[in-house]
């Protein structure tokens, strides 16, 4: 019991804030790596706030006449909160304009605990809106909740965790309800989603792994040039 408890804890620490090593040297690198792309990523979520909203109301307007009122409008004010949070936080970030310890060990978790959430409702609206489709209407519906996912994979950086757990909850609530829901090829199209799901993670941490990489050399290059510069300094210090 003891051992799964940890395992939790770790599992959420890890969704919350990336991984770093223990060396204090890496350890300041890799955190350097992630606030370099926290950055980068206030700037997508600005079009993911957007994508976010273009797929509710475009899945909205495929349904619109055939959802229970009651569930919809409990969904609409959940993912209302959660979008009201997101835009807010954009702005506050922006206006802020926080330093690399403060994105560090607040914005960074702030903005996973905000990507899980927006993922929970999606999830959940699979459930409200999908019912009330049928044909042609539920397979674009689908293709939304699809493209949702993947605009996710591309626009974020970091969040390889969140990712893992937007395909879970997505994706997985995409799945069973094929399953259990569609009779017309819902087998096949259960099976194609979950290949998809796992073509999309695979290569998104192969991407992950190549930024990282990449930044890892620029910051090298950077601690070099600055140990070069003080050792002529020394130099210059010491002949003066």
């Amino acid at each position: 019991m003891r051992a799964l408890k940890r395992r939790i804890a770790d599992w959420t620490e890890g969704l919350l804030r990336p991984r770093v090593p223990a060396d204090p040297f890496l350890r300041g690198r890799r955190i350097r790596t992630f606030v370099s792309e926290g950055r980068i990523e206030v700037k997508n979520s600005s079009v993911g706030f957007v994508v976010m909203l273009g797929a509710y109301f475009g899945v909205l307007h495929l349904s619109r006449n055939h959802v229970d009122p009651g569930a919809l409008t409990a969904w609409t004010w959940g993912a209302g909160f959660v979008a009201l949070l997101w835009s807010g936080s954009i702005v506050e970030f922006m206006i802020r304009n926080p330093g690399d310890e403060r994105i560090w060990q607040h914005w960074i978790p702030r903005a996973r605990l905000i990507m899980a959430a927006c993922d929970v409702c999606v999830a959940a609206s699979i459930w409200i809106i999908l019912p009330a489709l049928t044909g042609d209407d539920l397979f674009i519906a689908i293709s939304i909740y699809v493209m949702f996912v993947l605009f996710q994979a591309i626009a974020s950086t970091t969040a390889t965790e969140i990712l893992g757990f937007a395909l879970l909850a997505v994706f997985g609530s995409l799945i069973a309800y094929c399953l259990t829901e569609v009779a017309t090829r819902g087998i096949e199209l259960a099976a194609v989603l979950a290949f998809f799901a796992v073509v999309v993670y695979a290569v998104r941490r192969f991407l992950r792994r190549a930024i990282v990489d990449a930044l890892d050399l620029r910051f090298r290059a950077e601690e070099s040039e600055a140990a070069l510069e003080r050792a002529l300094a020394t130099v210059a210090a010491e002949r003066d």
